[in-house]
């Protein structure tokens, strides 16, 4: 009896695991800038989406778009404000780049940065 209940408990937990991490981005917004130190400038937000985005224990994280994306992080996340988290992180081409989770009036948003270009998306849970 009790090893069914742990076989139960432990599938439980391991759906909640699962479910705290993968969300469905609800919309994206694309940006580029000229060189590094200037701001980006947005594109207009392309809204109704719902991406599927999965991010394991090891900040690595799975964009499932017309394209698959992957990025693997490199570094552990840096905590820049009360709001933001970065990784440096590599994607599967093996070009470097930075990702985001930033909680920003009450949404949160995975913001991909590159050298010259970028894109968000606001994140819901699914």
């Amino acid at each position: 009896m009790i090893k069914k209940v742990l076989i139960i408990i432990l599938v439980l937990l391991s759906t909640w695991v699962e479910a705290q991490s993968t969300y469905k981005g609800i919309s994206l917004t694309y940006g580029t800038r000229p060189t590094i130190s200037d701001n980006f400038k947005w594109d207009e937000e392309d809204a109704g989406l719902s991406i599927p985005i999965h991010i394991d224990d090891d900040n690595t994280v799975t964009i499932y778009s017309q394209i698959t994306q992957k990025y693997i992080a490199i570094s552990s996340g840096e905590t820049l404000d009360e709001y933001s988290t970065m990784w440096k992180t590599i994607d599967v081409d093996g070009n470097r780049c930075n990702i985001y989770i930033t909680n920003m009036n009450n949404s949160v948003y995975l913001f991909v940065e590159y050298k010259n270009y970028g894109w968000f998306y606001e994140l819901a849970e699914y």
